[in-house]
């Protein structure tokens, strides 16, 4: 603001203020054009950053393996699920690749640490013998003092030897180095709980070689002992001398988490299905149908709530008539079970767990001899018919996994009959009936029927033991029906050998007595490298050998009653090198595991990821490709004080646009973005393509961009779930980038989430050394200093021109007054 006092043509009637802005116009364009292209600048700016935010946020979403989303985790790809009828015992998880299977599971001994325990009514002076240490101390009716006691004891304990050592007070040295060592090598933690009311002692570690509390057994590590059977009858084994100190083990890429030691555990994958009741019309020997669940009323006027002494809750709802009541039970952590009864539907009970399980009873025909249950996990419905004697005579499972349905039917007498349809992408719908019976004179006769609308075939397979004690096997087929269906669809018991594509083979021989021996070799086929020998009254042994074939290692029997066996041999084969570990049938009857395979989680997620990928690419092509008009630059204050502000908005939007324009950093971006998710090939050859992702044929503002065949996607996560993991996110190595996921991570991490990058350096990275230090904001401030030095140029020069001006005016007021003075003396005014 100018310090001179303007006077505007008040004697020269001259209008001052237009005359000095036209006088100072290209002064002010100067200044105006500086002021657009710092504007310009700013918006380049924004943009870069605008789009280093988008990839930032798309990168933490997606390749942060700390958030729920990220596609980088071994989690993510999980499709397997295995859910327990007693999760207290075990449970399951199928990984990426896992097989679904038939397992039992047993598990005899929990891994943990060393540990004993101290009733709070056990007072007085106790002992606690440490390595070759000795501490005593006082335990009291308050657990919370007895702990403070125990610290303080080992506290003093490990001072006195330390004193010992250094000589302060009398002792043998070399006893109290090797007490003090152990005390600090095994350090044994006291805990009160106010539940058990005792104190538990614990070692800090495995291998630190327990400790003795009294006159108790020496507490020491316990590791896992387990045993994980397939449906093959291979046996994994897990002892002691495993030294396993997790309760957790991955085998076929399914993870078992040990929480009890339990009964055998059968774990029954399945599909995940919905209910279809009218496929198995050509069942024998009868059927059942699924219970139809009562539904659970709404709370209403007529609920009733009582809180629980842990913080949960009971909530009883009943209709209006009193004949329909919800009962449903919260516990303390919100896990909510539902039961509902109708007195118009006597017998029937329908029950909804914390896991949305639906188990349905009916007993109304208990008096007829059975009772029916239907249960509802996920989409499988499994009927079951029990007869009030405990024998099950017919089990059915409904199941539909996208376009297929099938429906299975199990009867006491060893009948098992499989109803399968399928329609595909035209709606062509064909059917198989698989029919497996047990006949006379140990015939096993399997039928496969299948349908595709206008075409039958039939293939029978049929098992005969003769009296020489060999098996004889026959194969009719009709109408072109492949042996591969047969292979896939039915587990007959026959002499086999199955080669694999490593050379070793999987042999099962069938003896006259019934016994079945399998043995699966090395890869030159004959040196043996497991044996699993079934004998007649169920008795499994199952025999592990050391290289060479023929030194046991190890070996598990299973007894018809579901007493396990273990034994460890040493390196002769002969001496047993641990006890032998029994696992007896006290645990009680099996429980199940439900299992299911689902991809449609994981499909979305894939399609998801590459939505958020499409939408991040398109934002930086849509900057590489769009046209500037540099006759819209960024508005001046005089232009905007002529325009509306719909016309302002107009404007802008049209300014800051094109400022990219085939920007080389932006296109060397993009072309790394394409290259790493577009280019990678699997191990097993897999590439994006074959999964049903591929990149759209356009090489402008859609370049880079993808688009995904979901139903292509789904079947390859079905048939190939580990491979696609490995497509994904395999790791890089030496001779390998990696998969495509782990190699677009590596190039957003470089671009984006550096402060070396070359947007960083030009634009600023948010957090970093470069967020005010970089090329565009460095230049802002230069602009900014230039606009200020015209501004002050302007300002002297407006302020010279307006003294002139000042100085006319005094001049024009004297001249003024001079004449006006000149009339008056002359008698003119």
């Amino acid at each position: 603001m100018s310090s001179i006092q303007r006077i505007t043509g008040t004697n020269s009637g001259l209008d001052v203020d237009t005359l000095v802005k036209t006088a100072l116009k290209g002064d002010q364009s100067k200044i105006d054009k500086e002021v657009q292209n710092q504007k310009v600048m700013q918006y380049q700016q924004d943009q870069y950053k605008q789009i280093m935010s988008d990839a930032s946020n798309f990168y933490d979403k997606y390749f942060d393996v700390l958030k729920s989303g990220s596609m980088m985790s071994t989690s993510a790809y999980q499709t397997e699920t295995f859910t327990s009828s007693d999760g207290t015992k075990v449970t399951a998880k199928g990984l990426a690749g896992a097989s679904l299977d038939n397992y039992s599971v047993s598990v005899t001994q929990l891994a943990a640490k060393a540990s004993d325990s101290l009733s709070v009514n056990t007072t007085g002076n106790q002992t606690i013998k440490i390595g070759t240490a000795t501490v005593t101390f006082k335990a009291v009716t308050d657990g919370n003092t007895t702990v403070s006691n125990y610290n303080t004891a080992i506290a003093d304990e490990k001072l006195r030897n330390t004193n010992i050592i250094n000589g302060t007070i009398p002792g043998d040295k070399t006893v109290a180095q090797a007490a003090l060592d152990d005390l600090n090598g095994n350090t044994i933690t006291a805990k009160y709980s106010e539940f058990s009311k005792s104190i538990t002692f614990t070692a800090s570690s495995f291998g630190s070689g327990g400790f003795t509390l009294n006159s108790n057994t020496k507490a020491v590590d316990k590791y896992l002992e387990a045993t994980i059977k397939n449906s093959s009858g291979n046996i994994y084994t897990i002892s002691s001398a495993d030294k396993k100190t997790s309760n957790s083990v991955t085998i076929d890429n399914v993870q078992f988490d040990f929480k009890a030691p339990g009964a055998s555990t059968a774990t029954k994958p399945t599909s995940s299905l919905s209910d279809v009741s009218t496929l198995t019309t050509a069942i024998v020997g009868g059927d059942v149908s699924p219970i139809t669940e009562l539904t659970a009323l709404a709370e209403d006027s007529t609920t009733t709530t009582t809180p629980a002494a842990d913080g949960g809750k009971t909530t009883i709802t009943k209709s209006a008539d009193g004949t329909k009541i919800t009962k449903r039970v919260t516990d303390s952590l919100g896990n909510t079970t539902t039961t509902t009864t109708d007195t118009n539907q006597p017998g029937i009970t329908s029950v909804v767990d914390k896991n949305g399980i639906i188990t349905t009873t009916d007993t109304s025909k208990s008096g007829s001899g059975y009772t029916l249950k239907t249960v509802k996990a996920g989409t499988t419905t499994t009927t079951t018919k029990t007869n009030d004697d405990g024998t099950i005579p017919i089990i059915k499972k409904i199941e539909t996994s996208g376009t297929t349905t099938t429906a299975t039917i199990t009867l006491k007498n060893g009948t098992t009959t499989t109803t399968r349809k399928d329609v595909n992408s035209v709606g062509h719908t064909s059917t198989t009936i698989i029919n497996e019976q047990e006949g006379t004179e140990g015939i096993v006769t399997t039928t496969i029927e299948a349908t595709d609308g206008t075409t039958t075939s039939t293939t029978t397979k049929e098992l005969k033991v003769g009296l020489d004690g060999k098996t004889t096997k026959t194969v009719t087929a009709s109408n072109g029906a492949t042996m591969t269906e047969l292979a896939a669809l039915s587990h007959l018991p026959t002499d086999t050998t199955v080669t694999a594509p490593d050379g070793s083979k999987t042999t099962t021989l069938t003896a006259g007595d019934g016994t079945k021996t399998t043995t699966l070799t090395a890869t030159d086929g004959t040196t043996k490298a497991y044996q699993t020998v079934t004998a007649p009254d169920g008795t499994k042994t199952t025999t592990k050998y050391a290289p060479g074939g023929t030194t046991k290692t190890d070996q598990t029997v299973i007894a018809p009653d579901g007493t396990i066996t273990t034994t460890k041999y040493a390196s002769d084969g002969t001496t047993v090198t641990n006890q032998t570990v029994t696992t007896g049938a006290v645990y009680g009857t099996p429980t199940t595991l439900a299992g299911s395979t689902d991809v449609s989680d994981l499909k979305d997620k894939i399609v998801k990821f590459v939505d958020d990928y499409n939408t991040l690419i398109s934002s930086i092509n849509t900057k590489i490709f769009e046209t500037r008009d540099k006759d819209y630059m960024p508005l001046t204050d005089e232009q905007k004080a002529s325009m509306t502000d719909s016309q302002i908005t107009a404007w802008e939007k049209k300014a800051q646009t094109g400022l990219l324009r085939k920007d080389s950093d932006l296109q060397r971006i993009v072309s790394e973005m394409k290259s790493a998710i577009s280019t990678v090939v699997s191990g097993s050859g897999l590439s994006l393509e074959k999964i049903g992702i591929t990149p759209v044929k356009d090489y402008t503002d859609k370049n880079g961009m993808l688009t995904v065949n979901e139903d292509k996607l789904t079947q390859a996560l079905e048939d190939n779930g580990g491979d696609v993991k490995d497509l994904f996110i395999r790791a890089a190595s030496s001779t390998d980038s990696g998969g495509a996921l782990t190699q677009l991570k590596s190039a957003l991490y470089s671009e984006f989430k550096t402060s070396t990058s070359s947007l960083s350096q030009k634009a600023g990275l948010v957090g970093s050394s470069t967020e005010f230090d970089n090329t565009l904001t460095k230049s802002i401030y230069k602009k900014k200093q230039l606009i200020a030095d015209l501004n002050s140029s302007l300002t002297d020069k407006e302020n010279a021109l307006y003294k002139k001006y000042s100085n006319l005016e005094t001049a024009m007021e004297n001249i003024n007054a001079q004449k006006s003075s000149l009339a008056s003396m002359l008698g003119t005014s």
